[in-house]
């Protein structure tokens, strides 16, 4: 726009000066030259004109300067969504944990759905313990519990029924995301097993200790039977000493 308007400005004064000298002296000038500078002048003066309607349908098509401009809010929503992309490339645990099968190295790509590693959280330890399902009928949530570790041999820890199992898979089929717990097989049909979920009633002692699908010996007090609570009792500290040479 600025180009064809000092374009326009310099052919007008061009054409203003011919007209002036053809008008104090007529044959000063020939046709030709009087035609050369009439005709640079009406095409300066088209090419401001173009330019004007080009600039004008350039405003139009870039629309309003403010935010509701299409393409400021598309450029918007790309800035946004870049920072959104840049946020997800930080992994952050959702809780206290160990990171366990940590497979991977500067340069790995990662792809949406595929697991990179495993977290193995430390801030709510529990046991599974698979009942049988005789085991269940004087048991009841808040019981007590008393348990022992392998990789804690010569100790026993302190707990209490969280929840029991009301169901489990018996389906290879079942899509209901039951439970599924494996039965020995053999002579006799193994009674079916139920999870029972223990709380640690201090888990401090065990944070360090305590491995995800490790083995654990359970007694649940389900009772008041002096003797027959005496018993479990005896025989769980027993067990927990034979972890030394088993």
């Amino acid at each position: 726009m600025g180009v064809a308007k000092a374009k326009l400005d310099r052919a007008e004064r061009n054409w203003n000066r011919v007209q002036k000298v053809m008008r104090e002296n007529e044959g000063a000038l020939s046709e030709s030259d009087k035609d050369q500078s009439e005709t640079a002048y009406f095409q300066a003066v088209e090419q401001v004109a173009s330019a004007e309607a080009s600039l004008e349908r350039d405003k139009q098509r870039l629309g309003d300067s403010g935010p509701d401009n299409p393409k400021i809010r598309a450029a918007i929503q790309s800035l946004e969504k870049a920072q959104l992309d840049m946020s997800f490339s930080t992994i952050e645990a959702p809780t206290d944990g160990v990171i366990e099968s940590y497979d991977i190295d500067l340069g790995y790509y990662a792809s949406a759905g595929q697991p990179l590693t495993t977290l193995i959280s430390t801030s709510d330890i529990w046991i599974q313990a698979n009942m049988k399902e005789n085991n269940l009928s004087m048991m009841k949530v808040g019981d007590e519990v008393e348990f022992l570790f392998d990789i804690a041999p010569g100790k026993v820890f302190k707990g209490t029924v969280r929840s029991m199992g009301f169901g489990v898979t018996t389906d290879p089929t079942n899509k209901g995301g039951l439970p599924d717990i494996q039965s020995k097989t053999g002579w006799l049909l193994d009674p079916q097993r139920f999870p029972v979920i223990i709380t640690i009633d201090d888990d401090h002692d065990l944070k360090d200790l305590i491995r995800l699908g490790g083995q654990v010996d359970v007694v649940v007090y389900s009772g008041n039977n002096f003797i027959l609570n005496a018993l479990a009792g005896f025989r769980i500290r027993f067990m927990s000493w034979l972890s030394y040479v088993r």
